[in-house]
């Protein structure tokens, strides 16, 4: 039944309105103002309205607002009935949502009909606001796009099909209890859905990108517009919003942009050329082609793809390029092509066609490669390989390769040349077959040393020939590695050093000959000087015995004499002539004096016997062969050297010796030892010598001093000469270099100064000089004796 709500002050005609309704079959609801009218409507939701439009109070225009506005009562049919012709208040009526107006007073059969009507067509307008409504929901839940109503509040009152698959949500749970806000977390900038319902708000719609998470965690990527819809007063009343997944639109874009950016980004020169024209124009370069053609992106776009091509361009690669673009295939090419300032390089060109879904031609992708630092490697290393072949097939040294295991990878021909073996028997033996016995097992451990650390090693080794004989070389060798840095086997290059080793033979006989000259030189030197030293105590000692001769036979004739007398029978009375005799003796004798002068002659011969056995000693002491080091005290043994060359300086210098007595014993050979120390005081003197020019009445000053520095103990031997010239200063310890006249000197003795010092005793000998000065020679000898 028909349910018609009668909003009207006037107590007569309402109720005379509602008999007519009722006698027409319909259900009356009076209500005398316009508060009650709705509050009786929300309770009852009427079919109908008729509503007077003065009454007092709220009148009808304002309680159609409230009608309108409510979203309850917002469709129900809505009659406005008035007694007063007034058009403007009509229109104000329709403006605000009246469905029809009533003249008062008008017939039963008006009110009926007007009714009737007016349900009528709400009724029609209903139903095809039903199937346009079902049309669009039809359409809503077909489409792919999230569709939703929301509340003010952020409840998701209504949810498309598609919107809970992308929640997660199925048929049985209501959306109308969720927040919106639980499915979106912050946007891609940080944005909350907060502040996008704002944003809407303040805007009227919002439009961007966002993340929605569903139920599974799960977030999606949507394109999102949220549209909010106004009441009457300004105030809004929901919102309606759709989202696009575009997570896989994202995804794909990322892998454009990464794509791009890696195109960009490529170290290979990449152009596009658009194959739908007929003269390929390039549409696109990155900048790793402008980097090697030496042309901007401006100065190549729309141009051929030739254009880089010139006179030294092989002209079989272009006829290669352009038989592949005919083809519509690709292609790969080495060519020279030339950069924009006219350089040339050497261009990898890789052609490739580009196909649409239907399999036609639209572009081709160009990839160049500037491969002209690898051309010139490859060129260098053809020239490399090409030396290595021409050095060492004409080396004359033995060049070998072996791997880790010691097998031959490569020998040089000079194998044959040298040994007699040829290519064919050497691939049958090991690097170790021809080596020596002896010397296996230090070639061995050479070998591992070099693999293990990568330093070369230098041995010496023996090798067999093929006719039998043994031949020395002094091999050098190298760690080959791979790429890992690993070591692969080893790089060999042998001399032949049997006639050097010969020639260093007769060189050390001669050494040891030249050594034995000197020392012969020095010896002659030394016993001259020795010689003279020793004439003196020896004369005075002669003298003396002479003199001690004389003295005793004059006291033996006395002693006979005296004898005679002292053996008579009865001395007493001895003759006067025996005692006369014996006065007589005893007065030529001079008793006295022999008896004062004896004493002193065998004084002086005992010092003349201990000076001779002092100079005995020092040469004892001073030739001490000593094939071994032995500790022993430098001070002692440089005195015994100035004794021993006492002769050569006594008469031109005056020795001074600053000797540190704390010195501790030092390693070293003696004889040696004491053969540099000669040779050093010799030169000094030789050098005050000149330097006096036979000036008598002169001499000059030999000072020599020892001292504990650390480790070492430093000897110095300095003189008061003319000191070294600058000119010949580098070769003062060269073998045969001297300034002496010829048949003065040897030029060996600071040459073999200086071997005993650095070779043998691992020690240093320098010198500082000033011209018109003197010369100081400096000698450190270490006290450790390895």
């Amino acid at each position: 039944m028909i349910k018609v709500l009668v909003i009207d002050d006037d107590d007569l005609f309402r109720p005379i309105a509602c008999l007519i309704l009722k006698k027409g079959g319909m259900e009356t609801i009076e209500a005398i103002n316009g508060k009650t009218g709705f509050a009786l409507a929300r309770a009852t939701i009427p079919d109908l309205i008729l509503c007077d439009i003065t009454m007092q109070g709220q009148d009808g225009l304002s309680l159609l607002s409230d009608f309108r506005n409510d979203s309850i009562l917002r469709d129900i049919p809505f009659i406005l009935m008035t007694g007063i012709t007034d058009p403007e208040t009509m229109r104000e009526g329709m403006a605000r949502g009246a469905d029809d107006f009533l003249l008062k007073p008008f017939s039963a059969e008006t009110l009926i009909t007007a009714v009737k009507v007016r349900l009528g067509k709400h009724n029609a307008l209903r139903h095809e606001a039903l199937e346009s409504k079902s049309r669009l929901v039809t359409i809503l839940e077909a489409t792919p796009d999230f569709i939703g109503i929301i509340t003010v509040e952020g409840i998701l009152r209504e949810l498309n099909a598609a919107g809970r698959r992308m929640l997660g949500l199925n048929r049985e749970e209501s959306a109308g209890i969720m927040r919106m806000s639980d499915f979106c977390p912050d946007g891609p900038e940080g944005q909350s859905f907060e502040s996008i319902l704002k944003e809407a708000t303040t805007r009227g719609i919002w439009r961007g990108e966002t993340i929605l998470r569903n139920l599974s965690g799960k977030e999606i990527f949507v394109s999102q517009i949220i549209v909010a819809h106004f009441a009457a007063d300004g105030s809004v009343r929901y919102f309606s919003t759709i989202a696009r997944d575009i997570t896989d639109a994202r995804k794909k874009q990322n892998e454009l942009r990464l794509f791009g950016r890696t195109v960009e980004a490529a170290g290979n020169g990449i152009v596009i050329a658009d194959a739908t024209s007929t003269d390929l124009p390039i549409i696109y370069c990155n900048p790793a082609f402008e980097r090697i053609s030496g042309y901007l992106k401006e100065e190549v776009l729309g141009r051929d793809c030739c254009f880089l091509q010139g006179p030294g361009t092989d002209t079989n690669a272009v006829k290669l390029i352009q038989q592949s673009l005919a083809e519509e295939r690709e292609c790969r090419v080495v060519l020279k092509n030339y950069q924009k300032d006219g350089s040339l390089f050497w261009n990898d060109l890789r052609l490739s066609p580009v196909r649409n879904d239907q399999g036609r031609l639209t572009h081709f992708i160009a990839i160049h490669s500037d491969i002209t630092a690898a051309k010139e490697s490859e060129e260098k290393l053809r020239r490399s390989e090409e030396l290595f072949r021409v050095i060492t097939e004409n080396a004359a040294d033995l060049i070998a390769i072996v791997d880790k295991g010691g097998r031959r990878v490569y020998n040089s021909p000079s194998y044959q040349t040298l040994l007699g073996y040829s290519p064919e028997e050497l691939k049958k033996t090991s690097a170790l077959d021809q080596i020596h016995p002896e010397d296996r097992e230090a070639v061995t451990v050479a070998a591992n040393k070099t693999l293990s650390t990568g330093l070369g090693q230098v041995t010496e080794y023996r090798m067999s020939c093929k006719d039998g004989a043994w031949k020395s070389f002094e091999a050098h060798g190298a760690a080959i590695r791979s790429q890992a840095g690993e070591a692969e086997g080893l790089l060999l290059v042998c001399r032949d050093v049997t006639r050097r080793k010969k020639a260093e033979q007769e060189r050390n006989l001669m050494e040891i000959q030249l050594r034995q000259a000197q020392k012969l030189e020095s010896i002659g030197q030394l016993a001259a000087g020795i010689a003279h030293e020793i004439n003196t105590p020896t004369q005075f000692i002669g003298d003396n015995a002479r003199f001690l001769t004389d003295a005793f036979s004059e006291i033996s004739r006395l002693l006979t004499e005296l004898k005679g007398v002292l053996e008579a029978p009865v001395p007493r009375e001895a003759s006067s002539a025996a005692l006369e005799g014996a006065r007589n003796v005893l007065n030529k004798s001079d008793l006295d004096y022999l008896l004062k002068e004896i004493p002193l002659a065998l004084s002086q011969s005992i010092d003349g016997v201990e000076r001779v056995a002092s100079i005995v000693g020092a040469m004892k002491d001073f030739s001490h062969p000593g094939a071994e080091k032995v500790p022993i005290d430098i001070n002692h043994a440089i005195e015994n050297t100035l004794t021993v060359a006492r002769n050569t300086w006594k008469y031109i210098a005056v020795v001074q010796t600053q000797f540190e007595a704390s010195l501790p014993l030092v390693p070293c050979l003696p004889g040696e030892f004491n053969q540099v120390i000669l040779n050093l005081v010799v030169n000094a003197a030789q050098a005050i010598s000149e330097a006096l020019n036979g000036t008598t009445g002169r001499t000059g000053t030999i000072t020599i001093s020892t001292k504990l520095l650390g480790d070492h103990v430093e000897i110095r031997v300095s003189d008061t000469g003319k000191g070294i010239p600058e000119a010949i200063r580098d070769r003062i310890f060269e073998p045969f270099f001297t300034t002496k006249p010829v048949g003065q000197g040897t030029g060996q003795g600071l040459a073999i100064a200086r071997a005993v010092i650095v070779d043998k005793h691992r020690g240093d000998i320098r010198f500082e000089s000033r011209c018109g000065e003197g010369t100081t020679f400096i000698v450190d000898l270490p006290l450790s004796s390895e």
